[in-house]
């Protein structure tokens, strides 16, 4: 037995020993090429292991490039274990696994200091499972979790000291549940989503945390009322939705929580009268929309409600003969105007009749 043992050691070592290498030299593309014209040259040792037959690749001027293991498969070498890649100063820049020709298992990448860029599994040549990324101090910049190459899982973004900047759910690589933004790890801004369409909630926020607008999506739409507030909390504007269009009423606060202003939207535009108030809740003015928000009379008025002036516009180019009011009522200023263009201005007394007119070419 112990003469059986001793062949069988010296048979190993002779294999050992005399294991022969081979060299193929490739182009640029991989390429068999000769080696007056090659970019890259293999070595492929005979010794063989359970995961097949070690090589190593170099450049042209002998440094290395990567090295790992070919195995046969479906009768072509096919990478098979773990290889290893190297930068430029023939530092291990990256280790992974190959199964079969495919990455499987963990890709591990690496800073030319020596501490880790990256952590990514692999399943059959397809990320699969973790991944994480680091910032050179080697806190973690990114995580994401991956099921057969797509995104599935959640997404975070980081700072450089560890805050977080995004962070975002996925179901096989479509936003699927919350999508936040944070400032200094407070949310600024949320979004629900659905199969990768907007539909749920949606809230904006101010860097100190108040809320800033808030909206409900359904199917990639705002749908009903869209709020928007000042920072101090106080509600700034709600306005109607239908089917992610401005549709029905709209109205405008101070900060006080007043009245600003308030009209009816159609289809997106402004129509009918629309109602603007002073911090005293009186009406300041009064626009009277048309023609698809081409046309506009507006109305104006005193800080006791007393008629001040008509006005006119057209595609918001004055237009149309101006009125103005004294503090009775009477019409005392008549401005005419074409194109944007005044044409006559008109001085009148208290029953109607011009006083004075001035025409400009």
């Amino acid at each position: 037995m112990k003469k059986i043992h001793t062949l069988i050691f010296f048979i190993f070592m002779t294999g050992t020993l005399f294991a022969k290498t081979h060299t193929y030299y490739y182009n640029r593309e991989w390429s068999r090429a000769n080696p007056e014209n090659a970019v890259y040259y293999r070595e492929i040792s005979d010794t063989r292991n359970f995961r097949g037959y070690a090589y190593t690749d170099f450049f042209m001027n002998g440094r290395p490039k990567s090295s790992g293991y070919m195995k046969k498969f479906n009768n072509k070498n096919t990478i098979n274990g773990p290889v290893i890649i190297y930068d430029f100063d023939g530092k291990t820049a990256e280790k992974s696994s190959y199964l079969s020709g495919k990455k499987h298992g963990k890709e591990i990448k690496y800073y030319r200091n020596g501490a880790i860029r990256s952590i990514t599994g692999y399943k059959n040549g397809m990320k699969h499972g973790k991944e994480i990324k680091y910032f050179e101090n080697e806190t973690i910049s990114y995580e994401a979790n991956y099921k057969n190459d797509l995104l599935h899982g959640t997404e975070t973004f980081y700072k450089f000291n560890g805050d977080i900047i995004t962070k975002i759910e996925y179901k096989y690589n479509k936003y699927d549940g919350k999508y936040i933004v944070y400032n200094e790890n407070f949310p600024i801004l949320e979004i629900t989503y659905k199969k990768g369409v907007k539909d749920g909630s949606y809230n904006e926020y101010f860097e100190t945390g108040m809320l800033k607008e808030s909206a409900v999506y359904k199917r990639g739409k705002i749908e009903n009322i869209k709020k928007e507030y000042y920072e101090s909390g106080t509600l700034r504007s709600e306005i109607n939705y239908n089917d992610g269009v401005v549709d029905g009423l709209g109205r405008y606060y101070y900060e006080d929580g007043k009245l600003l202003a308030e009209g009816l939207f159609s289809n997106g535009i402004r129509i009918g009268s629309w109602k603007t108030y002073n911090e005293n809740s009186k009406i300041s003015f009064i626009e009277n929309y048309s023609n698809n928000q081409e046309d506009i009379e507006r109305i104006e008025y005193s800080l006791n409600e007393i008629l001040e002036a008509k006005k006119y516009f057209s595609k918001g180019i004055p237009t149309g003969v101006w009125e103005f009011f004294d503090e009775k009522g009477n019409k005392v200023i008549e401005a005419e105007f074409r194109d944007g263009e005044r044409l006559a201005f008109r001085l009148l007394d208290l029953s109607g009749r011009v006083l004075e007119e001035v025409v400009y070419n």
